[in-house]
């Protein structure tokens, strides 16, 4: 048993010397290894970082907004619907006529989609306080779900879109 513990010593004692040689005499050897190992092990992250950057650049801002801000100075309104966007600038310079009856069609399409949304978003308000109301027997529940405003669905059902144009820009 002893014997069995002194060789097991030696032994270890003799691999951690192995290793610890082995380790230093190959260590300035693989330096350049290591580097390139650990560019590659990174390289996903780079690649991220370098599709954003480029994305970044790229990217043109949207020729349009619903809101005024620092950019989108400019009031519009769509021809049909009358719907108030901000434009830049330089808006009239860059775009013509058919392209803005194309620009001005999508301005019509999102606002019916965001008037869907928010009708979307008010009747499951209005189903879940009606639920509440039943699993809870709170009135309150009821009637505050009666007296919702429900404006936006009106608004959506009695929106029109106008004929898309068939000509591209």
């Amino acid at each position: 048993n002893q014997w069995y513990q002194r060789r097991v010593g030696i032994t270890a004692g003799r691999a951690t010397f192995y290793n610890n040689y082995t380790r230093e005499q190959t260590t300035t050897g693989d330096n350049n290894a290591s580097i390139v190992s650990s560019l590659l092990q990174m390289s996903p992250l780079l690649l991220l970082i370098l599709m954003s950057v480029l994305n970044s650049i790229f990217t043109e801002d949207p020729a349009w907004s619903y809101h005024r801000n620092g950019q989108y100075k400019v009031e519009r309104s769509t021809s049909w619907n009358s719907i108030r966007y901000y434009v830049k600038g330089e808006f009239t310079e860059k775009y013509t006529s058919q392209k803005i009856l194309h620009l001005e069609f999508e301005i019509e399409r999102d606002y019916k989609q965001d008037l869907q949304i928010k009708c979307i978003n008010n009747q499951r308000r209005k189903e879940q306080l009606m639920y509440q109301y039943r699993v809870t027997g709170n009135t309150r529940y009821r009637d505050y779900a009666s007296e919702m405003d429900l404006a936006s669905c009106k608004d959506y059902n009695d929106f029109k879109l106008p004929q898309y144009i068939n000509s591209r820009p």
